[in-house]
Parts: C-alpha cells; structure tokens; sequence
C-alpha cells in the first residue's frame, strides 16, 4: 500500500513539475512582482514619481516570499531618481530582479525613468512620466532534469532541458496630482506595448497591460504640525489590476520621532481578505531601514497558511549641503 501510494505522489509531483515548466517555456505569461512596502518603491509603480522629493533619492529592496518553500520566489530592487533644475524635471534609473526555483527561473529589468511637473495653480500640481526598459527572460534549464517517466525500473535515463533567454523593451506611462502637498492620486500604465515574452520558437505571448491606481496622505499639515512636529500619520492605498489578477493594498504607517510602524491589507477586488502585513521601520537623517512581515490567510489551500513572506528596504536621501538651495520638485507625501 505505501509502495502504491509512493507512485501515486511521484506520478503527481511529475504531472504538476512538467506543466508548470512547460507552461513557463511557452504560453505563461508573468504577473509583476508585488512589493509589500509600495509607499518606498515609488519607481517601481509609476514613473510620475520619479524625481519628487527635494533630495536625490536611492532606495534598494529585498522580498523573500514564502520562504518555507525552499526560497521559492525571492526578488530585488534598487533605484536612483532626483529632480535636475537644469531640465525642470525628474530622472531615474531602477532595477528589478525576480529569482524563482532557487535560480533556475530568472526575469531582471532595467528601466529609465523620467517625469515633467507642471504647476496647475498654487495648490494643484501634476505629474506626468514615462519609463522605458529592457527586460531579460531566462530559464537555466540546465540544472533542471525531468525525473524518469519509470523511475522504479529505471528503463531510461533523466531528460535534461536546454537554457533559454529572451530580451525585449517594455514601456509605462503615469500621471500623479497632488494637493497642497498633502493629498496625492495617481495612475500608471504599465507595459504599454504589450511585449512577446513567451520563451520558445514560434509562441507569442504577449504581457498584459498592467493598472496601477495610487491614492496616499499625510496628516498633520503644516500649519497643523507645528505644536507637535514629531508626530506623523500617513495612510496609502494601491490598486493593481492585470488581466485575471487584481489586488487593493491597504492600510496606514504611524511615525514619532524616528520610529515608524505600520499595517496593511491586501485583499482582491472582492475584499476577500488574504494578507496581512506588519511593518516596523527606523528613519533618522534621511536614512530608513524598514523591515515587513506578510501574514499570508488564503481562504484555500489550508496547509499553505503561514508561510509568509519577508521585505527589507533601505533608504537613503542625498541632502544638498546649502540649505538656501531649493529644489522645484513637486513634493508628495511619502506615505
């Protein structure tokens, strides 16, 4: 009977592996990667953002999502952006890395990033951005091997698949308005033009238009934080639609003095709740190291429950040395 049911799950596993390798080989197309702590990777979500602080900016990222898994899928992030007087608008530079099976399934990103202010009236200014890339898909199939299709008499050896890598362009666009640089919406258009990332002769299949809706505050004001400057209340929202896949991420951070704690919730345009994410965070002279945990409550797959996922960010703002220097960013709040 163990013998039996040893084949039955061999057999499974076999079934499943092969799909899903196929399936990434040839018809799959990839979600974007999903960062917990959007409100610090501004680039990454909408080059209107690019360049709208005061400050040059570089921030770098780490996600292990689901680590249980044998580091299933673990991505990267690191972006540059400032705002140049010389041209009157921002520039940036952000690259993404995503590593799924241990590094046998790699996709990275290079993108540019650029972003035009323009002043509506005294309280209302928008944003407009473009992002361009370069996208490398790769499998390294070679250390991928098909197990035997008759592992128990062993009749023929293990199936070794070849590396395959692709490179192509991808493109975004954006828009941000903010409100008397407290309240801020924007809106991105990601993968405009829909580009074949299908691995494989003879397959097209192209990448989804992605949405992305951002909606973000900071209280107190100005004129209401002078009696207590320490003090800081930031709520966020994020919508992202892709084809099938959608989800709302939601929540607030609260900040006295150095110390910034947070918690969000991610749910599906259904408000079916699944993911709950604790966030702790030390910011002092423009440096943040912010660490997040995902408690993942998927309403299936009830053996899956708890295997999380870890982020760590780092921030850094590059403060101009002359405090009389002023930058003509359109500042937005930083959630």
């Amino acid at each position: 009977m163990e013998n039996k049911l040893s084949h039955i799950h061999f057999y499974k596993n076999l079934t499943f592996g092969t799909a899903f390798l196929l399936s990434f080989l040839f018809k799959a197309y990839g979600q974007d990667a999903v960062f917990s702590q959007f409100m610090f990777h501004q680039l990454s979500f909408n080059p209107a953002n690019t360049g709208n602080l005061d400050y040059a900016r570089f921030v770098s990222g780490y996600r292990n999502q689901w680590p249980s898994l044998n580091n299933a899928y673990i991505s990267y992030y690191a972006s540059y952006d400032q705002f140049v007087d010389k041209i009157s608008s921002g520039i940036g530079l952000a690259v993404n890395r995503d590593i799924q099976g241990g590094g046998s399934f790699s996709k990275t990103s290079i993108d540019l990033s650029y972003c035009f202010p323009v002043e509506l009236n005294n309280n209302l200014k928008m944003n407009l951005g473009i992002k361009a890339g370069v996208v490398q898909k790769r499998i390294g199939a070679s250390n991928i091997k098909l197990p035997d299709s008759n592992p128990f008499f062993n009749s023929t050896p293990q199936v070794s698949l070849a590396d395959q890598s692709k490179i192509y362009s991808d493109f975004s666009v954006g828009t941000s308005f903010f409100y008397n640089e407290q309240y801020t919406i924007g809106l991105a258009v990601n993968h405009i033009n829909m580009p074949n990332e299908a691995l494989g002769g003879g397959f097209i299949v192209r990448s989804p238009v992605g949405y992305t809706l951002q909606i973000g505050a900071h209280y107190p004001n100005k004129q209401l934080n002078r009696t207590n400057k320490k003090l800081k209340f930031e709520p966020g929202v994020i919508a992202n639609w892709q084809k099938g896949y959608n989800y709302i991420g939601w929540g607030s951070t609260i900040q006295y003095s150095s110390i910034i704690a947070g918690i969000w919730f991610r749910n599906n345009f259904f408000v079916n709740l699944n993911t709950i994410i604790f966030q702790v965070a030390y910011s002092h002279l423009g440096t943040t190291i912010s660490y997040s945990y995902d408690f993942w409550m998927p309403n299936n797959y009830q053996q899956l429950r708890n295997i999380g996922a870890h982020e760590v960010t780092f921030i850094y703002l590059f403060k101009y040395n002359d405090p009389k220097k002023k930058m003509k960013a359109i500042k937005c709040p930083k959630f």
